[in-house]
């Protein structure tokens, strides 16, 4: 599988990240969750790519994920979870209406694992990329 739009996947993610650390040093919580996790999803998505897979809802990306994680050596379970926590906290600042705005303890938390889950994709990738290349 050409790894041609996990990379632009991956382009896409680093831009949420960017937005997300803005918006954590302006204070913006809220929206510091919802660019974090999307920096995972599209991690994610991929990931997912990489084995042919594509899923279309959010649900569906972190339920393949799951029945896939064995198939990748950077990902595992706890990283998982980690986007599926981020998937809830997002969903409750993006639809939520609490008169309270995200904490920054759980905002800057969130922060780091996307961090993480970028930089771990990001491995990965480069591991198909080598193994395809010295198969092919």
């Amino acid at each position: 599988m050409s790894t041609k739009y996990s990379k632009l996947h991956i382009e896409k993610a680093k831009r949420f990240l960017e937005a997300a650390e803005n918006d954590l040093e302006d204070g913006f919580y809220d929206a510091s969750i919802s660019h974090s996790y999307y920096a995972m999803h599209h991690s994610a998505r991929a990931l997912l790519l990489l084995i042919g897979k594509s899923p279309r809802k959010h649900s569906g990306v972190i339920n393949v994920l799951w029945q896939e994680v064995g198939s990748f050596s950077e990902i595992n379970e706890d990283d998982v979870k980690k986007l599926s926590s981020a998937l809830r906290q997002r969903v409750e600042c993006d639809y939520g209406v609490a008169l309270e705005p995200a904490e920054e303890d759980i905002t800057r938390e969130i922060f780091n694992n996307a961090i993480n889950f970028v930089d771990e994709v990001e491995k990965e990738l480069k591991e198909w990329e080598n193994s395809s290349s010295s198969t092919g």
